[in-house]
């Protein structure tokens, strides 16, 4: 069965001013959470993101949620993302066939 991956935002580092721009956004942490069959399995991390184009700048209060995980897709790369998925996968197939597994005394 497949995973369903989500991300997340959960907070922004932000720069008040940035020369004729407010409120601009300089790090996101972020959440990548994976289900799989009434499984979850969460990596977090923080990426810095790129000084915006004032041309295409979008106030902060303005930004959807869907823009702003592109940013932080676009800011970790393929790789890191793969990387991150495979690193929930790993966790949600060790909840299903876990290494340890806690028992009772056999008395």
């Amino acid at each position: 069965m497949t995973i369903l991956y989500e991300w997340k935002i959960s907070s922004f580092e932000v720069k008040q001013t940035d020369g004729q721009l407010s409120k601009v956004i300089v790090t996101a942490n972020w959440e990548l959470t994976g289900t799989q069959q009434g499984l979850s399995a969460k990596v977090y991390g923080t990426v810095g993101l790129q000084s915006p184009d004032p041309a295409n700048f979008i106030p902060y209060n303005l930004i959807p949620q869907s823009k702003a995980v592109e940013w932080v897709l676009s800011a970790l790369g393929n790789e890191k993302v793969s990387l991150y998925k495979e690193a929930v996968q790993k966790q949600i197939t060790n909840m299903q066939t876990p290494l340890y597994v806690q028992m009772l005394p056999p008395w």
